[in-house]
């Protein structure tokens, strides 16, 4: 997401909206229907989540929940279906949520059961978490069916209604704290959304993940489609350059030119709200401090499908982390994409989501535009700009000090990336 771009389109706009509209009596502040992340004091059931809401008299959009396995935290968010929407009861949004929740599960095994790379103790690291939480779910399978689900909790929901209402949620004294979904350029300060001046950039090998993969493939939902990236980085070294507020942001992006030797459209849904955060049925991560990601400031040749990480400086080394996201299905059967890197930081510090993050510099092609292809497909990759040069110069003594074997690359890694960005249709 281009932000920086974002945030002088908007400025613009607002100036000419300012001189054109100066004689058109302007919507009071109070009146304008606005989203925003409402916090939870602590984890909040979904019936006392429904009551909150009705009185305050706005609409729900999501619901946020966490488990925790081992030190990580997996958070995982549930958009309400119109069908949720209308009933509007707590016991048959957790059945549905459930239900979501356990297709979620089983789309991430498939990553277990399709993917056997010989990657050491980060792999089957990987593969006991996934197994772990689908054991902790499997007496929970079907509940929805004999109307048993237990309790849903959730930390954090996403919201819709007019300022004022939402405002007035911060009287509530189970609500910890509020942060409304904004246009880039009205965040704080210009500054926020330009890079740092005289800052040098990072060198890629002290941020960008080492290896990882894509699975893009239907879901065991009918009529929903899923990605699901997962990314490790070797070393230490290789997370250095992340401070206390910086971000990672893992872009995966499909091709919806109507150049696209596949035509127009996109595999998975590229419906998006107003604010241009994707419309998804259910995402799930474990990076630390996950967000789904706005595509504000994107080409519209381009639909991005990105879940970021607030704070980067938590990342570990030598472990995988994962996010996945699902959608209805999208308007072409096969497709192709890429996926790029960008290190960013929070402004301000204390702001956890996506329109608090800004890049920093300009980002790194894992995948070229457009070599993930074709989709649906599974992917496996190590960065080249890493490790290319050492698997040419045949460098033994760093390739053998790897924590997983040593990595072959397919002829598109073989050359040198000109640009990250895909060229205009």
């Amino acid at each position: 997401m281009n932000k920086s771009v974002y945030f002088l389109l908007v400025l613009f706009a607002l100036m000419l909206s300012g001189y054109f509209a100066a004689d058109i009596d302007a919507i009071p502040d109070s009146l304008k229907v606005e989203t925003a992340m409402i916090y939870w004091v602590e984890p909040t059931s979904v019936e006392k989540i429904l009551k909150e809401i009705t009185y305050f008299e706005v609409e729900l959009v999501a619901i946020h929940c966490q488990r925790r396995f081992k030190e990580r935290v997996i958070t995982d968010g549930y958009y309400l279906t119109a069908e949720d929407k209308k009933a509007m009861a707590s016991r048959d949004l957790e059945e549905r949520y459930w239900q979501s929740y356990y297709a979620m599960l089983a789309d991430l095994y498939r990553d277990v059961e399709v993917n056997s790379p010989a990657e050491g103790p980060a792999w089957q690291e990987y593969v006991e978490r996934i197994n772990q939480v689908r054991q902790n779910f499997s007496s929970l399978n079907g509940c929805w069916e004999t109307h048993r689900c237990p309790t849903v909790y959730a930390v954090s929901i996403l919201v819709r209604g007019e300022e004022a209402s939402l405002s007035a949620m911060m009287n509530s004294p189970f609500v910890d704290g509020i942060e409304f979904s904004q246009a880039q350029g009205e965040i704080n300060s210009p500054a926020a959304a330009t890079p740092t001046p005289n800052v040098t950039p990072a060198p890629y090998n002290l941020w960008v993940p080492s290896r990882g993969s894509i699975q893009i493939q239907p879901s065991v939902v009918q009529g929903e489609r899923y990605v699901r990236n997962r990314m490790s980085w070797d070393t230490a070294a290789h997370l250095s350059a992340f401070g206390s507020t910086s971000t990672y942001e893992h872009d995966f992006f499909l091709n919806d030119s109507d150049s696209s030797i596949y035509g127009p459209g996109t595999y998975l849904s590229d419906a998006q709200d107003i604010l241009g955060i994707p419309i998804v049925s259910h995402w799930s991560s474990d990076l630390p401090q996950p967000y789904l990601d706005t595509r504000f400031g994107d080409a519209d040749y381009i639909k991005a499908y990105t879940i970021g990480s607030a704070e980067a400086d938590s990342l570990q080394p030598v472990t995988f982390y994962y996010y996945y996201i699902r959608t209805p299905n999208g308007n072409a059967n096969i497709d192709n994409g890429y996926l790029l890197a960008q290190i960013g930081r929070r402004v301000p510090s204390n702001c956890y989501t996506t329109w608090c993050v800004f890049g920093v510099q300009d980002p790194e092609a894992i995948y070229p535009p457009y070599k993930v292809d074709p989709i649906p497909g599974d992917f496996i990759w190590v960065f080249s700009k890493i490790y290319l040069p050492l698997v040419v110069k045949n460098d033994q003594s760093n390739l053998q000090s790897l924590p997983y074997p040593p990595p072959s690359f397919p002829p598109e890694f073989q050359s040198p990336i000109s640009s990250p960005y895909p060229p205009p249709p």
